[in-house]
């Protein structure tokens, strides 16, 4: 078995509580949640960088080498971040009363989580999801698309391309928000007049087309104007649009 297999099994019998704590010496006062709680928080206040066994460990009250007893290396550690942090899917969803509903009510709900912590978009994603909140958001996704004629791979790629996105814009939302602060109005503005005197019409036409027009304007009276959630739920809804009338397509007779 590879090293990559080997570190999965490990996760996974983290995840789905199948890893026996320890049980010599006296009776433990740490757990696999209380260290995951711990490392979530520090994610939390100073990012994933800040993040190592003996910084959880000292924040617990405890040596390195004894978190080691219940999560045997960083990279499991941060599988249980992930997990934990996400969380499940909110409970309503699945009352949604149509597909469309549903899925624009889970696309909202994950790009809060992203916005709540934010150290989950520097998370290297190099396998599908395995742990069991990480699955529930799966299964919620899957639901909403369930009933319209959708073969599974399909719904499977819908849901992973939703994903992606709410993960790609949440993170140039939370990336910028460092020039916003010290800036004097949006971003997006600055960006307009820092570039004015570049974009010149004979070489970027359509970009000197749309800057003019005002698409970089934002209003000052604008509740975030940083948050991308325009962008994204701009994207969302012609994507929601594509799928109803691919669906329409398909179920209309020849």
């Amino acid at each position: 078995m590879s090293a990559e297999h080997e570190a999965m099994g490990r996760s996974l019998e983290l995840l789905w509580g199948e890893r026996a704590q320890p049980s010599r010496g006296p009776r433990p006062k740490m757990s696999v949640t209380k260290i995951v709680e711990a490392a979530v928080a520090l994610a939390d206040a100073e990012g994933l960088g800040a993040l190592s066994m003996q910084r959880v460990a000292a924040g617990l009250g405890y040596t390195t080498m004894s978190l080691y007893r219940y999560v045997p290396a960083k990279e499991q550690l941060i599988d249980l971040m992930v997990d934990h942090a996400i969380g499940s899917p909110p409970a309503e969803l699945a009352d949604a009363p149509d597909w469309r509903t549903g899925l624009e009510g889970w696309t909202r709900a994950f790009w809060q989580v992203c916005h709540r912590h934010p150290w989950l978009l520097k998370v290297q994603v190099d396998r599908p999801p395995v742990g069991p909140n990480q699955l529930s958001w799966l299964e919620g996704g899957l639901k909403a698309l369930a009933g319209l004629g959708f073969e599974g791979y399909e719904r499977v790629s819908v849901v992973t391309f939703v994903f992606a996105a709410v993960q790609g814009l949440a993170k140039v939302s939370l990336d910028q928000r460092p020039l916003s602060a010290g800036a004097e109005g949006p971003v997006a503005n600055a960006y307009a007049a820092a570039l004015g005197r570049y974009v010149r019409p004979d070489r970027y036409p359509e970009l000197a087309g749309i800057m003019a027009g005002g698409a970089f304007d934002v209003p000052a009276d604008y509740p975030d104007p940083d948050d991308l959630l325009p962008d994204l739920e701009f994207g969302l809804s012609h994507l929601l649009n594509g799928i109803e009338a691919f669906v329409q397509t398909r179920q209309s007779p020849p």
